[in-house]
């Protein structure tokens, strides 16, 4: 589903700013719940990392993808440690 919905999207092409996904692993919209579902020898070890192929420029791209977590991260246990760990990418990229 992901790459679907990519193909609408288009690539940043000039964005050189930092990018950071946060996609739960259990995500069913953009990964059919198994964010780790990729061939052996896949490109990314994870669904969620070919995001950076959207960003072809930036020099600051990570993927974090939160255990036992689907697409709806507030409704989640794990909510408060995705936001410090995204709020950890932020302070880190403001740097």
């Amino acid at each position: 589903m992901l790459f679907s919905q990519t193909a609408i999207m288009g690539t940043a092409e000039e964005f050189t700013g930092p990018v950071h996904v946060v996609t739960g692993a259990q995500d069913m919209p953009f990964c059919l719940r198994n964010c780790y579902a990729v061939p052996p020898d896949a490109k990314y070890p994870s669904i969620p990392a070919y995001v950076q192929d959207m960003y072809p420029k930036t020099r600051n791209f990570s993927v974090y993808i939160p255990a036992n977590t689907g697409h709806a991260v507030n409704q989640h246990y794990s909510a408060p440690d995705v936001y410090l760990e995204m709020l950890a990418f932020v302070d880190s990229a403001l740097l």
